[in-house]
């Protein structure tokens, strides 16, 4: 997944578990920022759904 969005230029950045980003054990969470809804069809596609607010 990492190449792909790569590939087509989508800004992302991939995070840990942390005290505000809760994951289970071995997880990570791909982390995009507010984006244009084009670009967001193309991460949909991608994950197979829609995905979670960031925590605030």
């Amino acid at each position: 997944m990492k190449e792909t969005l790569q590939s087509i230029e989508i800004p992302f950045a991939i995070e840990q578990p942390s005290d505000k980003l809760q994951l289970a054990a071995g997880e990570v969470a791909f982390v995009f920022p507010e984006m244009h809804v084009r670009f967001y069809r193309h991460i949909h596609e991608l994950f197979g759904s829609h995905g979670r607010a960031y925590p605030r």
